[in-house]
Formats: C-alpha cells, sequence, structure tokens
C-alpha cells in the first residue's frame, strides 16, 4: 500500500530476470536432452533485496540439485546494523520452478494460459491443503515459465507465471509502522539473533513471540499455526524476509503465506506481519495488522507476469551476441580471474596481462605448460616458435598434442602449428600462431643469417619472450635480442631434477643491471649435441619438473605485470602479487627452492655492452663471425684471457707447493 490512509493491502509483484547463461544452458537441454519433446523440467531461482522484486535465473537454474548460492549469514548488534545502514543478512532465497519449452511459436502462442496456470498452481495448492508448506515453507514461492527459444537466431520468447490465490482480499486493520516504532531495541536484537538459529528452509517465512517478559525468539511456522489463538494473536507474529522495496508495500510472496494461514485458522482472529528487510532497506522493515477476508478456494488464481509494455504478455529477447558459444566463452574464460579479483585481489590489472604478446621459444614440454598458464591468466596473443615434429614420445608429456599429431603415415605435424591450433581449439578467440623457425647457434657455421633477422623482428613486435629451448646455445641469441630491445625475457631451464627460472632482458630501476642466464658462464655456448648419445641429446628430467618451472615462469612474469615499474623492478621487490625474485632455483629431490640474485657480468656473452655495441654496429657480419666459431665470443668479451690468467695462477700455485716439498 502506498501509504497508512489506505486500508486494502497491495502487493509488489514479482518480475523475472534472465541471465543470458539461462539461455545458453535451455539451448543445451534441448539439443542435448529434451530434442523435439515438450517437457516439464523442473528448475530453481532464487530472489533477494533489490531495487525491485526480482526472481533470478541462471545456467545454475537447470542443475538437479539446487546450488548452494546462499552465503553465510552475518549477524551483528542492532546498534551497528542502524548506525551503519548495513544488512544483518546476505542470504538469497531459493524458489523452485518449471518450464516447458514449446518447440514452436504457434504452440506458445495457442496454450490456454488460464487453464495451464490452474494446473502449475496445483503444486502451490497441494503444500498448502496438505500442510506441507508448514514445514517446508519454500514451496510458497514457486513459478512457472513457458519458453519458444529459436535455436539458429538466439531468440527467445518467453513468459513467467508466479500463481497466488484470487480468492483472499486483505485489509489493514491499523496503518502501517516501521519495525522500530513496534518492537523495542532489546527485541529487535532477539528477532535478528533468533533468526539465524532457523535452518535454512524456514528463514524466509517463520514467526517471533514477545513471551511474557517482554523478550522475544523466533519459530516455525507449523508452531505458529499450533499455537496462536485469539487470546494470544497479539503477540505473535508472522513473519517475512520481503524482497520488495515500497514503503508499506510488502513483496509478492506474502500473498501465498497469509493464504496458507487463512487456509488453516479455526478463529477470524487478526494477523499480526513483520516484513522484514534485509540490505541496505533493514530500517524499512515495517509492521501490518491484517484482517483476511474471504475463504480459500485454491481454484481461482492469478500471476502472470506483465511485459515491457506493462500489458499482460510474454516478453522477447535476441542474444546472439551473447549467448553464441563463442562468445560467452569469451565473457566465462576469465571468470576465475575475475573473482580473484573482486574478493581477494581488488587491484589485480587483468587489463595489463590481457594484452600482452607473449613469444614462445620452443613448443615442447615447457612451451606447451607456459602456454597453458598463460592461458589461464588471461593472456590471448601466443605466438610459439619451433623447428621439430611431433613426436609418438611427446603426447604424454607435452599437453597440447596428442597421438593424431604424430606420424601417421602422413607426416607429423610441425610442434609449433600444432601447439597454436590446439589453443585455438581450447578457446576459439586466441591470438596463437606457430613459426616454423631454426634459432641460429654460436658454432653452427650452418646458421641462417635470414632466421637470426626474423627472430629479431618476432622479439621486436612481442612484449615478452620466453626462452623453453632443450639446449644452451639456442638460448644466447633470443638472450642477446631481448636484452639488445629491452624486452622482458623469462628462461626456463631443466635438470633432471633440479630447474632454474630466470627474469633478464630489461633494465631494471636500480643502477646494478640483473644477470641474465649466461651471466654466470665463464665459456660460450658451442655445439652441444655433437658425439653425445641419445639420453645426452635430449633433456632427461623427472615428468613434474618441467610444470613446476613452467608454472613458476608464468607466475614471475604476471608478478612483474602488476609491479608498478613493470618488468624494471628490481630483486626481492614485492608487487600486489607477492615477492619478485630475480631467479628461482628448485630441487626436486629435496622438495625445496631458493631465490638468488646475481648482478651482470662485464663480460657476458650474451647481455654485455661490448656484445650488444658488436651487434648493433654490424649486425650481420658480428652474427656471421659468432655462428662460425664460438670462441669468437670469448675472445671478444675477454673471457678467453680471464681463463689464461686463471690457468697460470694455477700452475704457479702448484709449482710454489712443488718446491715446499
Amino acid at each position: 500500500m502506498a501509504d497508512g490512509n489506505i486500508s486494502a493491502l497491495k502487493f509488489v509483484p514479482f518480475n523475472s530476470m534472465v541471465d543470458p547463461s539461462f539461455w545458453h544452458k535451455l539451448c543445451q537441454v534441448k539439443l542435448e536432452i529434451d530434442k523435439l519433446s515438450e517437457t516439464e523440467r523442473k528448475i530453481f531461482g532464487f530472489y533477494l533485496n533489490l531495487k525491485a522484486s526480482v526472481i533470478c535465473v541462471d545456467y545454475t537454474s537447470f542443475n538437479r540439485e539446487c546450488e548452494n548460492k546462499l552465503n553465510s549469514t552475518q549477524y551483528t548488534t542492532l546498534e551497528y546494523l542502524c548506525n551503519n545502514n548495513i544488512a544483518y543478512s546476505t542470504n538469497l532465497l531459493k524458489s523452485s520452478g518449471r518450464i516447458i519449452n514449446f518447440n514452436s511459436l504457434n504452440s506458445l502462442k495457442e496454450l490456454d494460459k488460464n487453464e495451464f496456470l490452474e494446473k502449475c498452481s496445483e503444486y502451490i495448492n497441494n503444500a498448502i491443503k496438505t500442510k506441507e508448506a508448514l514445514c517446508n515453507p519454500e514451496l510458497l514461492v514457486q513459478f512457472f515459465i513457458i519458453t519458444y527459444a529459436d535455436l539458429k537466431a538466439y531468440d527467445f520468447v518467453y513468459w513467467f507465471a508466479f500463481p497466488t490465490p484470487s480468492s483472499l482480499s486483505y485489509i489493514c486493520l491499523d496503518k502501517p509502522q516501521n519495525l522500530t516504532a513496534v518492537l523495542s531495541s532489546s527485541q529487535m536484537q532477539q528477532l535478528l539473533h533468533s533468526h539465524k538459529d532457523l535452518s535454512e528452509q524456514n528463514q524466509g517465512f517463520f514467526m517471533f513471540e514477545i513471551n511474557e517478559n517482554d523478550n522475544g525468539s523466533c519459530n516455525t511456522l507449523e508452531f505458529y499455526m499450533n499455537s496462536i489463538n485469539k487470546e494470544n494473536c497479539n503477540r505473535f507474529y508472522l513473519c517475512m524476509l520481503d524482497p520488495s522495496n515500497e514503503k508499506y508495500c510488502p513483496g509478492w510472496p506474502l500473498r501465498n503465506l497469509l493464504a496458507l494461514v487463512a487456509c488453516h485458522r479455526t478463529d477470524d482472529f487478526p494477523i499480526n506481519v513483520i516484513c522484514l528487510r534485509i540490505g541496505a532497506n533493514f530500517n524499512n522493515s515495517f509492521v501490518l495488522k491484517l484482517k483476511i477476508e474471504g475463504e480459500y478456494e485454491g481454484t481461482k488464481w492469478i500471476g502472470w507476469e506483465k511485459n515491457t509494455r506493462d500489458k499482460f504478455g510474454a516478453k522477447r529477447v535476441n542474444l546472439k551476441n551473447s549467448v553464441d558459444p563463442v562468445r560467452l566463452a569469451e565473457s566465462s574464460v576469465d571468470l576465475n580471474l575475475k573473482l580473484m579479483k573482486w574478493r581477494l585481489v581488488p587491484d589485480l590489472d587483468l587489463s595489463k596481462i590481457n594484452s600482452q604478446k607473449c613469444l614462445l621459444l620452443g613448443a615442447g614440454t615447457l612451451g606447451c605448460s607456459v602456454a597453458r598458464c598463460l592461458m589461464g591468466w588471461g593472456v590471448r596473443h601466443i605466438t610459439f616458435v619451433d623447428n621439430g615434429s611431433v613426436s609418438f614420445s611427446n603426447p604424454v608429456r607435452q599437453s597440447l598434442f596428442n597421438y593424431d599429431d604424430c606420424d601417421l603415415g602422413q607426416g607429423a605435424k610441425y610442434k609449433a602449428e600444432a601447439a597454436a591450433n590446439a589453443l585455438k581449439r581450447i578457446f576459439p578467440s586466441m591470438e596463437s600462431s606457430g613459426i616454423i623457425l631454426d634459432i641460429p647457434m654460436p658454432g653452427h657455421p650452418t646458421a641462417n643469417i635470414e632466421h637470426a633477422k626474423k627472430l629479431h623482428e618476432l622479439i621486436e613486435n612481442h612484449d615478452a619472450v620466453f626462452l623453453l629451448t632443450d639446449s644452451r646455445e639456442s638460448r644466447w641469441l633470443p638472450t642477446l635480442l631481448a636484452s639488445t630491445l629491452n624486452k622482458v625475457a623469462i628462461t626456463a631451464a631443466l635438470g633432471y631434477d633440479t630447474y632454474l627460472v630466470i627474469r633478464h632482458g630489461k633494465s631494471v630501476s636500480n643502477s646494478s643491471k640483473l644477470g641474465c642466464y649466461f651471466c654466470n658462464d665463464v665459456t660460450a655456448p658451442g655445439n652441444s649435441k655433437i658425439d653425445r648419445t641419445l639420453d645426452q641429446q635430449c633433456t632427461v628430467t623427472r615428468p613434474g619438473v618441467s610444470y613446476i618451472a613452467s608454472s613458476l615462469a608464468v607466475e614471475l612474469f604476471v608478478s612483474l605485470l602488476q609491479h608498478n615499474l613493470g618488468a624494471a623492478a628490481g630483486p626481492e621487490e614485492e608487487s600486489l602479487l607477492g615477492m619478485i625474485p630475480h631467479s628461482i632455483r628448485g630441487f626436486l629431490s629435496h622438495f625445496n627452492q631458493i631465490t638468488p640474485a646475481t648482478i651482470a657480468s662485464g663480460q657476458c656473452i650474451a647481455c654485455s655492452n661490448i656484445v650488444k655495441n658488436e651487434y648493433l654496429q654490424d649486425d650481420e657480419d658480428f652474427l656471421k663471425k659468432v655462428f662460425e666459431s664460438s670462441t669468437y665470443l670469448e675472445n671478444l668479451t675477454g673471457l678467453t684471457e680471464m681463463q689464461r690468467l686463471t690457468e697460470e695462477l694455477e700452475i704457479l700455485e702448484f709449482s710454489e707447493d712443488e718446491e715446499l716439498e
């Protein structure tokens, strides 16, 4: 009712709120289960305190059991509630429903709506007459939907019904009053605190009793009907968690609650009703004193929802842009990240991660795992570089390949291309590509200069490069290029039961430059596969090591992105995701790891200024010299002279020892 001068009680009808995921699930059920059958199907919905009284449905509405969306109720003292204008409860209340999806629009239009509503209402009528609703009050709030789904156009026509009997009317004997004007502060606290002890299914509808000592307690509807009479009715209150927020106008569920009382009353006693509102509307909770007129018949029902034109009729929605599976996947794949941001890491910058273009050098065990982890973090642009083909030994360890990618008489697929295509099968909106390319290496005279130029171009056009190849020498040129182009590089290297993850490439914020993968070496890389047996040519490692190193590489990268300086953050600094180490060395034999930080070497054969300047002055001539002889780098950086001096010192020390003897 709009104000206290109107005696006839009015109710705020339910409105429907349909999440797009509901239609996607309906399409799936129609295609895979119902097919041509127009089967009545049980579903679930939820209602809560909003700006309008609504029942919500989404994809979980089709579950066989109602998904537990009821948040843990948080109770506080009344003073805290009033002073802070917040709710004592964040409950979503369950509502059972049924849906019939018709095969044609004509079938929906020709349906006798009144006959259908009366048939549906039998579920509520039976719950009222058998008193089942006293034990399970959720049965009082049921809804029904008739739909037609055009699966090609993703066009949906639907009509909700929220049945309630029409044979009863309700008169306000007194003006509605705010809850604070009827109950004392102590009684309201007792109302709130005793309500939390009720079972979940009894928290939507219940009773509150004020005893002779002016104390109060909540109980079930069954206790209410068995206890109330003309003599004690003034101290009994019928209670409802009210989904409406209009002043002194209760929500639609109260009609069926009052119908339950009317069906089983023995005396014509006045009914006190508390419409308890949760959320920010707690202070708008109010009390009614009602008289029920008429007799409960259970045969005449109303409840069809009005459409957007405020007339009784179906609604229509076209959701092609949001229900198409690919588009729906785009909005759903990052749900975990969004939930993480909502509650755990509110300042997490997902757009910074999503915009990254990542280059993965190596599409083997490390490359596959790194790609999957990057996808999980929301990276949508990944390029693989590899020149190998998928072998029969690969699929069990390399997660983006399967048996069909191997040589089945038509030739094995290239790893880079197979991995890129696998990402698109996982998530069609991925921008993934595979580049078949030999990475030129020191000490390999046949190395292709054009491939080196292509690699330079690839690193320049990406934001980050992951070095995931299976040999030391194949990491040299990418390390040099990343340092020269000031790009962040993440290297992951494996031993039998050890791993190393290190970040380098980009200059850090302080004056001390962090070392790269080669900074601790005193020899230049050469051809590591000459005169080696099969087990020496392959990376033989415990299976779990690659997954650990891959995930750490991605987590290190993402942590860098969440620092205000990005990849320029110094060693051991922290982002909102935690510490950002320079390197991570793990030892699976003891299940431990360390995070050392090392300073760049002035004689490094990959990132020192001497090497970078030579490359910048004449990249082609410089690279030819490196490819023809790996000792060129040692001579250029002074490692050869350092080794000579070290050997002379060892000889001198040995000679002195000889003389002492």
